[in-house]
């Protein structure tokens, strides 16, 4: 308990029960999320990666990214990603940049070389607190051969990091189509609960016959 207790607090206020389970759950993303995408980024020197853990054989507070109930928690989804034949990924040295010159490298992995010969395009985009964008780059191949792909670096001003949270967005798209999309959530010590403090999305959902369009 003492130990969750410490990584819930990165990111979260220690105030009630509901913020320290969001706050373990949260912690566990980045744990785990960035540990995997290095590892894929280090191929041949690694040659694979597995996390624990996915599930519990009983009820308790563990480290699973699916519960005793089978409700899956925000890891399980990010792993998806991490795990993905297909991603953008971005390496980060330190999750709490704010206010530095950052350089961060950009990497496009491709397990089973499903882009050797289709033309591609990543972008990688960066937002503050507000979701206003503040930094932006683009990287496009016409073909791939390799399944480690270091492409450059996306650099970011002491201005542009000088908010909490700081977010990322990594997408690939080809053939005119998003193939792979994620997100990264950084600068969260800066203010506890920073995440949960950005403008509210708004929904809106149509029906059409049997199709429903959010």
């Amino acid at each position: 308990m003492e130990r969750l207790t410490q990584y819930s607090g990165y990111i979260m206020p220690q105030d009630n029960l509901q913020h320290f389970i969001t706050g373990t759950q949260l912690a566990q993303v980045v744990a785990v999320r960035h540990t995997l995408e290095r590892s894929r980024t280090r191929w041949p020197e690694c040659t694979g990666a597995l996390y624990y853990k996915m599930n519990d054989n009983y009820p308790a507070a563990s480290w699973s990214c699916v519960d005793w109930y089978g409700a899956p928690k925000p890891l399980h989804y990010f792993a998806q990603d991490a795990f993905s034949p297909v991603a953008a990924v971005i390496l980060f040295e330190h999750t709490d940049m704010y206010g530095r010159d950052v350089t961060l490298p950009v990497y496009l992995l491709d397990d089973n070389l499903d882009l050797e010969n289709k033309g591609w395009t990543l972008y990688v985009r960066v937002f503050n607190s507000k979701l206003e964008q503040v930094a932006g780059k683009e990287f496009s191949g016409n073909g791939n051969k390799l399944m480690v792909n270091k492409l450059g670096a996306i650099s970011l001003t002491s201005k542009q990091t000088e908010t909490s949270p700081l977010l990322f967005v990594s997408e690939v798209y080809s053939g005119g189509k998003k193939i792979f999309r994620t997100f990264y959530y950084m600068n969260f010590e800066e203010l506890k609960g920073s995440l949960f403090n950005m403008p509210r999305t708004t929904l809106q959902m149509v029906v059409k016959g049997n199709k429903v369009l959010i």
